[in-house]
């Protein structure tokens, strides 16, 4: 009986270990060869390359967004669930990456638009988590500008 109150005590506190992404080098990112093609009137195909140097290999560290060029910057239009979610991440050091964003903002909301620069523009952006959950992630590489066509 001991071993097995022991073996599920152990389980418990290996579930519940987290990892210090503080502790982990920062790595630099490059993205490249982007291409895309719109999904409808509310999504957006994009696939590109990527190389990460100083790669760490641990789960969930990194992960990528798609930003829109605005007139004030850039923002971030992508949500999941009703809350903010990178789009994707990567376990390699290199690879080509192929995503579906969602695009919520209808081109005939001239309110919303107004914001936006015009072609829209958008750039990708690989990124580490340097912090716990809660914090965001720190940017290590971004693409090119490039234009979303209608």
């Amino acid at each position: 009986m001991k071993n097995y109150i022991a073996a599920i005590l152990s389980l418990a506190l290996v579930g519940c270990a987290s990892v210090d992404y503080s502790q982990i080098e920062k790595s630099t990112a490059q993205v490249d060869y982007v291409s895309h093609e719109r999904s409808g009137d509310k999504s957006i195909n994009v696939s590109f390359n990527y190389a990460i140097d100083n790669f760490s290999n641990v789960e969930n560290l990194y992960g990528c967004t798609l930003h829109y060029l605005t007139k004030t910057g850039f923002t971030v239009l992508i949500e999941k669930q009703g809350y903010y979610q990178k789009a994707c991440e990567f376990n390699a050091a290199s690879g080509q990456a192929t995503m579906q964003w969602k695009i919520f903002l209808n081109e005939d909301d001239e309110s919303k638009m107004k914001e936006f620069t015009h072609p829209l523009r958008a750039q990708i952006r690989l990124t580490q988590k340097t912090a716990s959950n809660n914090q965001p992630a720190t940017i290590i590489g971004s693409s090119a500008l490039f234009v979303i066509s209608k």
